[in-house]
């Protein structure tokens, strides 16, 4: 391979790296934020485990999702390290949030429900879709249910459709929002 072939691969592959640090970092933020941390019982228990808050890095690395964008545990932590809400210990081997957990008494307004999203969609093409209505900070599959599509004016057909509850990071109250069908 002739150098500027080179320089291309290491380009693409500065590019990919960026990426996934992205992704890791708004799963660990997503991890430690306010909106997860009051549904997500197991984190919250090792955080309450340890005097100061901490959780093993380790723990958090080895969550299926992070674990389908790197296996590299210092990756991890160069990432953790680069968040606002996260502090990590100067060993690298914990990490807790940088601030305390809020008591959120408006969950109620700043959640929508969302149904009839395609069966192929994912967190990020939830959080894709939804962005136009802020920061999205919690996304839970609620509903796995057969729809009715329209193909063309008088056609119907069956399919699979996700229903999903979506906090979003909002001072204002979220009004009703219905999305008629996202299979055309």
């Amino acid at each position: 391979m002739d150098v500027e072939g080179e320089e291309k691969d290491r380009g693409k592959k500065r590019v990919r790296t960026k990426g996934i640090q992205k992704k890791l970092l708004e799963q660990v933020e997503f991890y430690f934020g306010d909106a997860n941390l009051q549904r997500d019982k197991f984190l919250a228990k090792k955080i309450k485990e340890h005097p100061d808050g901490y959780v093993p890095v380790e723990t958090i690395a080895s969550f299926n999702r992070m674990k389908s964008l790197t296996s590299d545990i210092s990756i991890v932590v160069q990432v953790m390290k680069t968040s606002t809400l996260l502090e990590v210990t100067d060993d690298e081997k914990w990490v807790r949030r940088s601030r305390p957990l809020t008591t959120a008494t408006d969950t109620d307004e700043r959640t929508i429900y969302v149904e009839h999203l395609p069966q192929s969609s994912d967190q990020d093409s939830v959080r894709k879709l939804l962005k136009v209505f802020g920061n999205i900070t919690y996304i839970r599959y609620v509903a796995l249910t057969l729809c009715t599509s329209y193909i063309h004016k008088h056609s119907l057909l069956n399919v699979m459709c996700h229903s999903v509850i979506v906090s979003l990071a909002l001072d204002k109250h979220v009004y009703r929002v219905t999305i008629l069908d996202l299979h055309h």
